[in-house]
């Protein structure tokens, strides 16, 4: 789970074999770095939750390994720039240091952000449903950071006033990634036969 956000599970399978990899034992609460990587586990046989020293104490570690730190103040926590640069030199609030690029990386999940390529930037495609052809907008996005991160989609039929409102496509479907990235795979599909024709979708911090 993350802090000021929804609840968030990793669903177990036989093929990813969470459980037994992080030799789990009945009631504990296993606690991940936002990589999935564990930083330590919390049993709940031992550390009885009805004690209320004990619930604040997994509270504080939960908020503590939810909440990553920015050492160098820039947007982007430096377990991410650690892993994707080997560095913290990159800068994701200004727009010098590669700050755009850097940002688009961090907010569609980059799995490899030192090619220049962002696999998560929206896609707009024809996808056939049982109904006939339909758009459907694409993207991926960060579920969750200590910065926050807004993801809005917007249409247009001119490239120059867009909207946000039922412009003629649904929210259709939300897909988590459990591949360690923290992200979840987006789409919109358009409800009526010439929905408007261009689509993007607008990364805000705040």
């Amino acid at each position: 789970m993350y802090a000021g956000k929804p609840t968030s599970w990793i669903r177990d399978h036989a093929l990813l074999g969470i459980e037994s990899s992080f030799g789990a034992v009945f009631r504990d609460t296993v606690i991940l770095n936002p990589l999935n990587g564990k930083i330590e586990i919390y049993n709940l046989s031992t550390h009885d939750l009805t004690v209320p020293a004990n619930k604040e104490t997994l509270k504080s570690k939960l908020i503590a390994a939810a909440t990553p730190a920015d050492t160098d103040n820039d947007r982007i926590p430096d377990y991410w720039e650690e892993w994707a640069y080997g560095n913290l030199s990159r800068t994701g609030s200004t727009p010098g240091g590669g700050g755009l690029d850097t940002l688009l990386h961090y907010g569609h999940c980059s799995p490899a952000p030192a090619t220049g390529l962002i696999p998560g930037a929206p896609e707009l495609r024809f996808v056939t449903t049982g109904e006939g052809i339909a758009l459907s907008l694409r993207w991926t996005r960060r579920r969750g950071t200590a910065f926050g991160m807004a993801f809005t989609p917007e249409f247009s039929n001119d490239l120059n006033t867009w909207t946000v409102n039922n412009p003629g496509y649904e929210d259709y479907s939300s897909r988590i990634l459990y591949d360690g990235s923290g992200g979840e795979l987006i789409e919109w599909r358009s409800t009526v036969p010439n929905p408007l024709r261009f689509a993007r979708v607008k990364v805000r911090l705040y």
